[in-house]
């Protein structure tokens, strides 16, 4: 399968971009992480945009708040976005599309940073662990 971009977002608003083919490639961006928990995946089908984040309940870490608005759930952690659309933004069915160029924006860099790091957003976001 062929590699496209990805972007890792982490909880201090960082954003990388990212390579990925396959769930494996996605697993190694979260490399011994792993031994703690359990990637997971969640769906937006109204962006096209697939999260993937670790699921590891027992363990407490920063809140994503950008993952958490774009999603509407609760995510903790680095996280990292794929799409699943064309460029002409029809969905593709058999795997993943590099994420548009908007995503790696400066102007949205800026904003994710805000997002994640501002105490009454991370506050807000952080009172809804659902464990």
């Amino acid at each position: 399968m062929s590699q496209v971009t990805a972007a890792r977002l982490d909880p201090d608003g960082s954003v990388k971009k990212v390579l990925v083919g396959s769930y494996a490639s996605i697993e190694k961006l979260f490399g011994d992480a792993l031994d703690s928990g359990n990637l997971d995946s969640d769906y937006n089908r109204e962006l096209g945009v697939w999260v993937f984040y670790l699921f590891a309940p027992h363990l407490r870490r920063e809140p994503n708040v950008f993952a958490s608005w774009l999603m509407q759930g609760y995510y903790e952690g680095s996280v990292v976005i794929v799409s699943d659309r064309d460029q002409d933004g029809s969905r593709h069915q058999d795997g993943f599309r590099s994420l548009g160029k908007h995503w790696f924006d400066p102007k949205l860099q800026q904003l994710l940073k805000i997002c994640n790091t501002q105490v009454s957003s991370i506050n807000v976001v952080a009172k809804q662990r659902p464990y």
